[in-house]
């Protein structure tokens, strides 16, 4: 978490409170929402006296990290759901009146399920193969180059430049 190191002008200065008042409902508002701003004013503090904590107890900081983890898999089981198991969308006339099937009388729905969500928990959970394939290997090595522009002279190079802008393909994103 970065340090904060510019105070939000727009926040009035608190007077300190000592964390342990604070400091439980702040993490619980933490873990359900990930919200800092959201959890500070909960708990009764500003936003910048959180994160003063934050960056000075490491204690409170770890704790911080567990709630923001948490409200993660929050959100996670959120999509999981969207995209799986899926929610009712009812149906409405024209005019806005419910829609009943006419078998039971009971306003119809369709299940709404989010691909969208799927193609994303498939990513993030079956990297490999649903994963983008576009990755670079840092710990690859490169082949050998199989050129030594040392060897030239400067009339040679001046000509080979010459020569490889004379056969170069135009770039069509290229403005030159």
């Amino acid at each position: 978490m970065p340090e904060l190191t510019k105070l939000d002008a727009t926040t009035p200065a608190q007077p300190e409170r000592p964390i342990a008042i604070w400091r439980p409902a702040f993490l619980a508002a933490l873990g359900c929402n990930g919200n800092v701003s959201e959890a500070a004013k909960l708990a009764g503090i500003s936003r910048q006296y959180a994160y003063v904590a934050y960056n000075e107890r490491p204690d409170f900081a770890a704790d911080w990290d567990t709630a923001l983890e948490i409200a993660a898999d929050v959100l996670e089981r959120e999509a999981w759901r969207r995209a799986v198991e899926g929610g009712r969308q009812y149906k409405f006339t024209k005019d806005g009146d419910p829609i009943c099937h006419p078998d039971t009388g009971e306003p119809y729905f369709e299940m709404v399920y989010s691909d969208a969500l799927l193609t994303l928990l498939l990513k993030a959970h079956r990297r490999e193969k649903f994963g983008d394939q576009s990755r670079i290997d840092l710990n690859q090595t490169t082949a050998p180059a199989k050129y030594d522009l040392s060897r030239l002279t400067e009339q040679q190079l001046a000509q080979l430049e010459l020569l490889t802008a004379l056969a170069l393909v135009p770039d069509a994103a290229d403005p030159r």
